[in-house]
């Protein structure tokens, strides 16, 4: 899709951006769009009031865009937009380093980055508290509900949080693999996939 180009603002930054390309030495790219070398040279010798002019005139500039590739960096920034949003909800509300490390892939360092930004000094250390049995069972039939309703665990903790907002996301994550961790023997949490 082309889309003509006739503000005279826009004109005259895309006059100094070619410009600038012919003063880094990128050249090529402007060689091969048709662009002779004498325009070139031209245009790098003229003075700036010549450019403000000549920005003010019809020159035939034409923005091309693809769609899909502006639909798709659109579709990217909303993506990374809200793996931001929950990493900080999860630390927000609790969740473990380990935890953060393996479902946003996120340092220790950005972590304690993040905490400290996010939530002061506040909120305890340690091996969260398991609830009630019956919250446990709860929170059990909550998680296998979002489980086999959704594949990203990102949103899967999150829904689980929304629906037992009483407790720390660490809580929950203890809580959905308290079997799975019996079972295997190991003292640390594996993320259920």
């Amino acid at each position: 899709m082309s889309i003509p180009v006739d503000d005279d603002g826009l004109k005259r930054a895309l006059l100094d951006y070619l410009i600038r390309m012919i003063a880094d030495g990128h050249i090529d790219p402007l060689l091969e769009a048709g662009l002779s070398p004498e325009l070139l040279d031209d245009l790098r010798n003229r003075p700036v009031r010549d450019i403000q002019k000549v920005a003010q005139m019809s020159l035939g500039v034409v923005l091309k865009l693809e769609p899909t590739r502006l639909s798709t960096a659109l579709m990217r920034l909303d993506a990374m937009t809200r793996n931001q949003v929950l990493l900080e909800y999860f630390i927000t509300h609790g969740a473990a380093p380990d935890m953060l490390t393996r479902l946003f892939k996120v340092s220790d360092a950005d972590q304690r980055s993040l905490r400290d930004a996010l939530c002061a000094a506040s909120g305890r250390r340690g091996r969260p508290t398991m609830p009630e049995p019956s919250d446990r069972e709860a929170i059990h039939a909550t998680w296998a509900r979002l489980h086999s309703a959704s594949s990203d665990p990102r949103e899967q903790y999150f829904l689980l949080h929304q629906a037992h907002p009483t407790h720390s996301i660490a809580t929950l994550w203890a809580v959905v693999h308290e079997f799975s961790d019996e079972q295997s023997g190991r003292g640390g949490h594996a993320l259920a996939k």
